[in-house]
């Protein structure tokens, strides 16, 4: 996430300026603590610091329940800079349009990461030593979470694609949609 943030930096600095890569050096200063964007990107790093941090002390420092949390709150975070500055707050922060744009991002990483951690993590260790009860369990508890989030992207989606887009056949008339 730290190198797709800097990669993100990058092509708003071009983006901005209209610099090619190479020539981006001297400005990212000005991009970083004079726009919106800067302070956004910032603000991201700072949690994604945090959140490496947080990851160093899991094992001898941090309760499961609090430690989930506490990742949960940074994602959070990352997620909302990301809706802060990007098309969502064209309009402005702190309107619907963000608050759409955020749930429908938070959504997709809870299920997408959801995903990622019952495949390479939990589905190999529960090969290993199978126990239907639990695996009834972690497969309840995901199936619940799952359905929350793709409810919710559900929503969202049909929301931003009405204030985004506008219409249906907006997805092939335009290029935001195409």
């Amino acid at each position: 996430m730290i190198a797709a943030a800097m990669a993100e930096l990058l092509w708003q600095a071009n983006q901005m300026t209209g610099r090619p890569i190479s020539g981006l050096l001297p400005v990212l200063p000005t991009v970083i603590l004079r726009t919106h964007i800067g302070h956004m990107w910032l603000i991201r790093m700072a949690t994604l610091v945090i959140f490496l941090l947080v990851l160093a002390k899991w094992d001898r420092h941090l309760h499961l329940i609090t430690g989930a949390v506490l990742l949960l709150c940074f994602m959070a975070i990352v997620s909302g800079t990301r809706s802060l500055s990007g098309h969502a707050a064209d309009t402005g922060n702190f309107t619907l349009a963000t608050l759409s744009d955020w749930l429908h991002l938070s959504a997709a990483s809870v299920w997408g990461g959801g995903l990622v951690v019952l495949s390479i993590i939990i589905l190999p260790w529960m090969l290993r030593d199978p126990s239907p009860p639990l695996i009834a369990a972690i497969v309840r508890r995901f199936s619940r979470a799952a359905g929350i989030a793709v409810a919710i992207l559900a929503v969202t989606s049909l929301f931003n694609a009405r204030v985004f887009v506008g219409s249906a056949e907006g997805l092939w008339e335009f290029e935001y949609g195409g």
